[in-house]
């Protein structure tokens, strides 16, 4: 995980999937999907006011998910996203 900045905000990087899916629940605005190439991907968030304590929370598991079952179909959104931009990687 890294931070970068892209224009006017700073931007939050991660190629973990969960946390990825969390941070998404918890409505940090994703910013886009990256394929970095070998089929990983990063996500990068749009990097806000308590991004850092949901990711330390996630880490330290003291920061419970909504529902299990909404977790799970976040991260199997999340999972979409990454094949989607994988394509069009390949396709350009």
């Amino acid at each position: 995980m890294t931070d970068k900045t892209n224009g006017n905000h700073d931007i939050f990087r991660t190629s973990d999937l969960p946390l990825a899916a969390y941070l998404d629940i918890a409505g940090v605005p994703l910013y886009q999907v990256v394929h970095e190439g070998n089929g990983h991907g990063v996500f990068e968030f749009v990097d806000e006011p308590g991004r850092e304590e949901l990711v330390k929370g996630w880490y330290s598991g003291q920061d419970p998910i909504p529902s299990a079952q909404a977790f799970w179909q976040q991260v199997r959104l999340m999972k979409r996203r990454l094949e989607v931009e994988i394509a069009n990687t390949k396709r350009t």
